[in-house]
């Protein structure tokens, strides 16, 4: 009769390989994603440090678990990274939300839930800002929050 340890060790190995099969299959399965560059803008002025995250418009399509994420710059500029950096997103129509913590009088985020803009950009089913991405580079209209 084996150990318990022994029959851990035993019944353990197997199913490591099988778990890390399982995750090696699964980089197989990624969508193609294509370029994606924009810039947010607020009052006209282009928004640093600010949050971009793509999420499907249809979501209970293929992308429901996919959100293509960006950070803007100090010229309000983003890419768009889904697997990789900057390799952009999937096809499709996607709605965008932004989202920007204040910063403290030391330039540290906030860590209250307070954000420095309109709640309505910051949540996908009464945000405004639409985007299609299609195949090959994609540059959508700057996003105009509030």
């Amino acid at each position: 009769m084996l150990s318990c340890g022994r029959l851990l060790f035993a019944i353990g190995k197997p199913l490591i390989l099988v778990v890390a099969l399982v995750i090696v299959g699964c980089g197989d399965n990624r969508v193609k994603c294509h370029p994606v560059n924009g810039q947010v803008m607020l009052n006209g002025v282009p928004l640093d440090g600010a949050v971009v995250v793509l999420h499907p418009a249809d979501e209970t399509g293929k992308y429901k678990s996919i959100r293509p994420i960006g950070y803007t710059n100090a010229e309000g500029k983003f890419k768009l990274t889904t697997y990789t950096e900057n390799d952009g997103a999937p096809e499709g129509d996607w709605i965008a939300t932004v989202m920007m913590k204040p910063k403290d009088d030391e330039g540290s985020d906030q860590t209250t839930s307070k954000s420095k803009l309109d709640w309505t950009f910051a949540r996908s089913n009464t945000s405004p800002l639409k985007v299609t991405v299609k195949a090959g580079e994609n540059t959508p209209q700057p996003f105009t929050v509030k």
